[in-house]
């Protein structure tokens, strides 16, 4: 099921499955593929909006999008430490304090 990206209500839709589809283009809905940062290892996604482009973490827009935090913890993991493996099941909030313990174990 595809839901709309927080922020890009109307633009943008992201799936479970990590696939996104612009719609910014009257008529045309494109299918945008992430890119692999080779230097942080993370997949990342271009997004524009009022003639601004910003680049985002496919995972934080993933636990944005499908991942509930209640606790309202501001950063996302990637359980098992693979950055490129962005599978709901795979990503956690978590703090400060909790992302630099799971990145030292």
């Amino acid at each position: 099921m595809n839901t709309w990206i927080k922020g890009y209500e109307g633009l943008y839709t992201i799936s479970e499955n990590g696939i996104i589809f612009s719609y910014c283009i009257k008529d045309k809905i494109k299918k945008i593929n992430p890119t692999l940062d080779k230097s942080s290892g993370y997949f990342r996604v271009r997004l524009r909006k009022d003639k601004k482009w910003k680049s985002y973490k496919l995972s934080r827009l993933l636990a944005l999008s499908f991942i509930p935090n209640p606790e309202n913890k501001p950063y996302v993991n990637h359980k098992d430490k693979n950055r490129a493996n962005d599978k709901i099941e795979n990503l956690e909030w978590v703090t400060a304090s909790e992302n630099t313990f799971h990145r030292h174990l």
